[in-house]
């Protein structure tokens, strides 16, 4: 259990942020997952069973001794992400554990914490695309935005008209050539 408490007392020392202990020794372990995520506080412990998820506040200084007792006998992996490493605990059957550290290259970047953030579509709306103007499903000049309303002309390779095509859009003007039907 002493190694398993330096490996959290180094990892944060190192600057790890958030943990998961996972891998449970047993089928029937209490809890299937653990994560601990640094908060201004200190730390947030979500204990995860099948249905529910157990929340738990500790100091950074509790942090090492409490993550271990949880560890200790009930697990066999742990991972912790830092700003760019990820340190990752494995314990054996017999018990014996192997500490490694890697380059994290699989982090998200900082601007994707935002609650609503905005979408990102292939085709962005408004956006003018020559292989589908050269194919005249759209012209040059297929959106024109003006304010909430827009103008929208389609090309004159275009077969069908569904319903829902234009549903996100509050379209005040739109040009249908004759073909269309």
């Amino acid at each position: 259990m002493e190694s398993i408490r330096e490996y959290f007392e180094k990892a944060v020392s190192l600057g790890a942020t958030a943990f998961v202990i996972s891998n449970p020794v047993s089928k029937t372990a209490e809890y299937k997952k653990i994560t601990a995520d640094k908060k201004p506080f200190g730390f947030q412990i979500s204990k995860y069973t099948q249905k529910q998820v157990f929340h738990e506040n500790v100091s950074e200084n509790e942090l090492a001794l409490r993550c271990a007792e949880l560890v200790y006998g009930n697990y066999k992996q742990v991972n912790g992400f830092g700003e760019n490493k990820e340190h990752i605990l494995l314990i054996s059957k017999k018990g014996v554990s192997r500490y490694s550290v890697k380059g994290n290259t699989s982090l998200k970047s900082g601007n994707d914490t935002q609650h609503n953030r905005e979408k990102n579509y292939i085709l962005s709306q408004g956006e003018n695309i020559p292989p589908l103007v050269d194919m005249g499903i759209f012209t040059n000049s297929h959106y024109e935005d003006s304010g909430l309303t827009t103008s929208v002309t389609l090309g004159s390779k275009v077969k069908t008209i569904w319903p829902y095509m234009f549903s996100h859009v509050r379209v005040q003007q739109l040009t249908i050539p004759a073909r269309v039907t």
